[in-house]
């Protein structure tokens, strides 16, 4: 997974005398790219230059390349939405099992936790169909706390009324706006959406961050932005979205999830401006998404996440062989684990061993 150093990271290293620090922040300011979304103390949302994660190892192009060669079908699809709204629901809380869902679905859930997921399900398949806009956001929202809302206390009109805070079991990692500035950063976020000519997947992450660090509702807000952010790529063209695990990937990687969402609040101060670089989030973010398509595709083709991570990599390489020294030096295991894994891909018919010195295994799907 890559990780991009956050400001405050390489502001402590640039004061204890790392003078590349003191360089990458100088760059940094270059390359910046206005929103056009203000934060809660009107700091300038910005992230590095769209080229920049044109050329990141994990890349918008990488992603696009993983997408295209995803195939889907229809039962997949359907154990995904159940499994990842499952995920979704229980990084706010819930506390169920799959099996629980999966009946509750045939009759009416018998617990709170259970309806979350049930809701998340329900407000998941609603938004695929829809093409995002202010105007049918709270149709989602509803969908997703109908009868488990908390802080109901704070639920105004449209939004919420009241304050409420983000956080993680052992702190609180966010203060969101006032109730009074909702609307107005809401029509902000969607003009963004309807106008940014960014590529759509940073307008999706962007969306995503956004829309939690406003926290327009009293509860349900995590469960909504990630609801929100595979619409905006399902009406982009990634109709298969609804098969990648991104929820479950959050979960397997949610101290990085939290984390970077507090690194993207960081205030920069320039020239008098403040800043609120997300770039910690959206790299963050485009590791999320390859990982999910690389589950989806595991999961499709009965193999593990290591062995797919694998195949893929053999099929970006210019050279579709390896040996299992080469193998072993590549991803770090040894030789005997190397071995292993190459000798189950041919079994399952994706390699063919071509015995020699040393032993050669080739691409052969």
């Amino acid at each position: 997974m890559i990780h991009y150093e956050s400001y405050n990271t390489l502001k402590r290293k640039e004061q204890n005398g790392d003078v590349n620090a003191g360089l990458e922040l100088e760059l940094r300011k270059l390359f910046r790219t206005d929103f056009g979304l203000r934060g809660i103390n009107e700091e300038i949302i910005c992230c590095q230059s769209e080229s920049m994660f044109l050329s990141l190892p994990t890349s918008i192009h990488e992603i696009n390349l993983l997408y295209k060669d995803m195939e889907i079908g229809d039962e997949a699809y359907r154990d995904n939405v159940i499994i990842d709204n499952y995920h979704s629901a229980t990084i706010e809380g819930a506390r169920t099992t799959v099996e629980n869902v999966i009946n509750a679905m045939k009759s009416t859930p018998k617990t709170k936790d259970d309806a979350m997921v049930v809701n998340s399900i329900k407000a998941f398949n609603y938004a695929m169909d829809i093409k995002p806009s202010i105007n049918n956001l709270q149709t989602i929202w509803e969908t997703v706390v109908e009868g488990v809302c908390e802080n109901e206390g704070q639920r105004g009109e449209k939004y919420r009324k009241g304050m409420v805070t983000v956080r993680t079991e052992t702190e609180i990692i966010h203060t969101p706006e006032i109730p009074e500035k909702i609307e107005e950063r809401l029509n902000n976020l969607y003009a963004f959406l309807e106008l940014s000519k960014l590529d759509d997947i940073l307008k999706a992450i962007v969306f995503h961050f956004y829309f939690v660090y406003i926290h327009p509702y009293p509860d349900g807000n995590g469960r909504t932005s990630r609801i929100m952010m595979s619409s905006i790529l399902k009406n982009a063209g990634y109709g298969k979205v609804g098969a990648m695990p991104i929820s479950r990937c959050i979960n397997d990687n949610l101290n990085g999830y939290y984390r970077t969402l507090k690194e993207s609040e960081e205030v920069q101060i320039d020239g008098g401006k403040k800043y609120l670089d997300i770039t910690p989030f959206i790299v963050y973010m485009l590791n999320i998404l390859e990982q999910s398509i690389i589950s989806a595709k595991a999961s499709q083709h009965r193999l593990s996440e290591f062995e797919s991570r694998v195949l893929i990599k053999m099929k970006k390489s210019s050279s579709s062989e390896i040996s299992i020294l080469k193998f072993a030096k590549i991803f770090g295991v040894t030789d005997i684990y190397a071995k292993e894994i190459l000798d189950g891909l041919v079994e399952k018919g994706y390699l063919a061993r071509y015995n020699g010195k040393p032993t050669i295994y080739k691409l052969i799907v």
